[in-house]
């Protein structure tokens, strides 16, 4: 998955750079003032690098998941456009936990219908 591979770069970057900074620990005692300066920016930069990768990954995620959110709503409703040329429904509501909607019959919830055609659609896609 995209997270899996985003964990993987940034433990991978955290490693080479955890490598580095025990590298630049071990010759501390034999640094000058300006290798040791040096070697605290390099550090600082190190950190920055890391941290301005991890924001654009996660960033990346965000949009490929709002991408695939988008296409999937797009999916329902076209659809349900074509679906509702036949049942002429006024209103076709969505429903979720938390929405102002606090009672609904069953006999209106098309829920099962609309499943059974975005699958039939899906597999249609695939083939």
């Amino acid at each position: 998955t995209k997270e899996a591979q985003m964990s993987s770069q940034l433990t991978s970057l955290q490693n080479s750079y955890q490598k580095r900074l025990r590298e630049l620990q071990e010759k501390s005692a034999t640094m000058t003032q300006a290798e040791g300066e040096a070697a605290q920016r390099e550090y600082v930069q190190m950190q920055e690098k890391y941290q301005q990768r991890e924001v654009a990954l996660k960033q990346d995620l965000q949009k490929q998941q709002l991408d695939m959110m988008t296409s999937v709503r797009n999916k329902i409703e076209n659809y349900l456009k074509e679906y509702n040329k036949e049942k002429g429904y006024a209103f076709i509501l969505s429903y979720e936990p938390g929405f102002m909607l606090y009672y609904r019959d069953s006999v209106y919830d098309i829920t099962n219908d609309v499943i059974k055609g975005l699958n039939e659609g899906y597999k249609k896609e695939k083939k």
